[in-house]
């Protein structure tokens, strides 16, 4: 019986009509909710709109309104599991009236909602309801509400989408919903006007005849009823006249262009991030370059502290701790052509980044991890290296002449090698003190990105350096014996767990399918390695080939590696600028988590951000817990940490209600976040 009620409702609904909320007629302004869609499907998103069809004359408001005015809200009761978006704002218009500008539109307004259905509901029509408050304005002003419902009949899943009567009228409406704005756009401070400029280049249109700009927060403008905008160079250029509050770090809104030659009006939402020599003047102004260059010395130093780079450095030092009295002054020259390499591998990053800069990419610190193609080689790379201090084979560029027993002399060429290997494990890392240094660098000229790399690079070989002008340090070490050996193995399992953390980091980055295609590759190669063992080829000719073939074996499985965005699974919410200025706006405190996942440091933080303590000090304190992964590349976030001063995470801002940003310290701990909290609480 309860099967043949379902089936005859779900043919009853496709002989319904079109269900339509009856029209809400007030004093000023008739609401009505529409709908795209003749009927939902389950889990399939469609739009509804509220229409506000105004007296002439009159006018309702953005949601920025500007001078005057309120904008429209919307309150949703809908069925269990539906979900609405927030409104979708159509571009609005200039208002004026005296000397008052608002933001808003003239004679109607229309207000898109998205809606996505549960995956599973039931056979029976669902009615979504909207309590809808706007202020109308004209000769007067007045608030008008209404509570407007609309209900619609369920299809089936695998039946096409059937769109009703204002599914042209709502797809327009879409239409003309402002894009993001993907190229660089930068704000320049000056004493009474804010200068906005957006590369040409960006904008794709021909002939620029009108250029306006609708900031998303109020007042810290004025919202002038005509704004100067010039072609200066290859920049568009917007001066705005400043007004009562303060410059924000970012200036977010909607940029309204329209071109001359096409007779089309393009809408962007853009977010301004202050020049990079603001930036740079205002390091300046916080650091001097000694401050900056002691600080780079130091992170150097600290980076050789990381598991992945620390097995190697004790290799070589084990590897001091062997030799006579005799062979110091082998030692020492050893240590000079490592601290060589190293130099030379900071300045080839130095120059890769200055290159990069110039070509206008936006780049920071460990740039290389967010491609899936580096995590790649480092995968291999440090499987190599782990597998040799296991013994299952001998990389030369360890062990020149070694044998299953012990370690063996090295080449004293190999020393440049192993540095630049050292500096390759160490760029996905972030120490303390260097956020601030390269930070600073990158917002400077290429001469002082060029001294401040070096200086890291010296603090980089500088432990080992050490070690090897002074060999007597190593006397604390017991004899040389069969210990040796045992730590040589041993330090082969900080390599296989840096090879775990960056299978993960790449799966973040490409899904189960880079696992697999890389997991496939090493079993491949480990077979190779194998194989390579029992030839035990000797022939000079046939060796090489062999090689190479091995390796290409090897690689194979990566041309089916492919770079996809796999959404996160943490219960907090995606950063962006908009969601940031919006949340502002409602003076609500949000606390912003700068992170990736190849940043071993944020990893660490996050175990103390996902603590049942600071979690109920975020819950009991209303504060939106944003997060920014850079794990890709990702322009937006990139250019949020410059405007830190940062070109590399972790980075963690707290943003209390009406006062400045404050950025938290890069080792986070329950009591210092706490202590800020506390502290500037409301």
């Amino acid at each position: 019986m309860q099967r043949f009620v379902s089936t005859f409702l779900f043919f009853l609904a496709f002989l319904l009509p079109e269900a339509q909320a009856n029209p809400v007629k007030q004093e000023n302004s008739t609401a009505e909710l529409i709908s795209d869609v003749r009927r939902i499907q389950p889990g399939k998103p469609f739009w509804v709109c509220i229409k506000l069809t105004l007296t002439p004359g009159w006018h309702t408001y953005w949601i920025n309104p500007g001078d005057t005015g309120l904008a429209t809200t919307i309150e949703w009761v809908l069925p269990e599991g539906f979900k609405a978006s927030p409104i979708h704002w159509i571009p609005p218009q200039r208002l004026t009236v005296g000397k008052d500008v608002s933001f808003g539109y003239n004679n109607e307004s229309f207000h898109l909602v998205e809606i996505t259905p549960a995956k599973e509901i039931s056979a029976q029509p669902q009615t979504i309801t909207a309590r809808a408050n706007w202020l109308v304005c004209g000769d007067m002003c007045g608030p008008e509400s209404a509570d407007l419902s609309l209900t619609l009949p369920v299809g089936s899943e695998e039946r096409a989408a059937e769109y009703g009567d204002h599914q042209a009228l709502i797809q327009q409406l879409k239409e003309e919903l402002s894009k993001p704005f993907s190229g660089k756009a930068e704000f320049e401070e000056a004493t009474d006007t804010v200068k906005l400029s957006i590369p040409l280049k960006d904008l794709n249109i021909t002939e620029i005849e009108t250029a306006s700009f609708f900031p998303f927060a109020n007042d810290f403008i004025k919202n002038s009823s005509t704004l100067e905008f010039a072609i200066n160079g290859d920049k568009l250029v917007l001066t705005l006249p400043k007004g009562n509050k303060e410059i924000p770090s970012e200036i977010a809104g909607l940029i309204q262009i329209n071109d001359k030659t096409s007779h089309k009006l393009y809408n962007y939402d853009v977010t301004f991030v202050p020049k990079a020599e603001a930036v740079a003047e205002s390091y300046a102004k916080e650091y001097s370059l000694s401050l900056v260059l002691f600080f780079a010395l130091l992170g150097g130093i600290i980076l050789n502290a990381m598991p992945c780079v620390f097995p190697i450095l004790s290799l070589k030092a084990l590897a001091i701790a062997q030799k006579k009295k005799s062979e110091y002054q082998e030692v020492r020259k050893q240590g000079l052509i490592y601290t060589a390499g190293v130099i030379f591998s900071f300045l080839a990053l130095a120059f890769t980044l200055i290159t990069l800069q110039l070509a206008g990419h936006s780049i920071g610190w460990g740039f290389q991890m967010q491609s899936p193609y580096f995590i790649t080689f480092m995968i291999y790379l440090m499987t190599l290296i782990g597998l040799s201090l296991s013994g299952v084979f001998y990389l030369p560029i360890f062990f020149s002449r070694a044998t299953s027993r012990g370690l063996t002399e090295q080449k004293t060429n190999d020393s440049f090698l192993i540095g630049i290997l050292a500096v390759l494990v160490a760029t996905p890392c972030s120490a303390p003190f260097m956020g601030i240094a390269i930070g600073y660098a990158l917002a400077q000229p290429p001469f002082i990105i060029l001294i401040v790399l070096i200086m890291l690079g010296l603090g980089f070989a500088i432990p080992y350096l050490c070690v090897s002008l002074f060999p007597f340090l190593l006397k604390l070490l017991p004899k040389p014996g069969a210990w040796m050996e045992t730590l040589k193995e041993f330090l082969a399992f900080p390599m296989y767990g840096t090879v775990l953390w960056l299978l993960w980091v790449l799966v973040q980055q490409t899904g189960t399918r880079g696992l697999i295609t890389v997991g496939s590759g090493m079993v491949i190669m480990a077979f190779c390695l194998w194989l390579w063992r029992k030839l035990a080829l000797e022939n000079k000719i046939l060796k090489p080939i062999v090689f190479i073939l091995f390796v290409i074996l090897s690689l194979a499985p990566t041309a089916y590696l492919e770079e996809t965005s796999i959404p996160g699974a943490m219960p907090i919410e995606t950063f962006s600028t908009t969601l940031l200025n919006k949340y502002r706006e409602e003076k609500v405190p949000v606390l912003v988590n700068a992170t990736a996942a190849w940043c071993i440091t944020c990893k660490m933080n996050e175990m103390t951000l996902k603590g049942k303590k600071i979690e109920t000090l975020l819950k009991e304190n209303n504060i939106h817990y944003l997060e920014a992964d850079w794990t890709n590349q990702n322009k937006e976030i990139t250019d949020y940490l410059k405007q830190f001063g940062r070109s590399g995470v972790p980075l963690y801002v707290y943003y209390p209600v009406g006062k400045d940003p404050i950025v938290l310290p890069q080792i986070l701990t329950e009591e210092s976040l706490k202590t800020v909290i506390k502290t500037n609480e409301k």
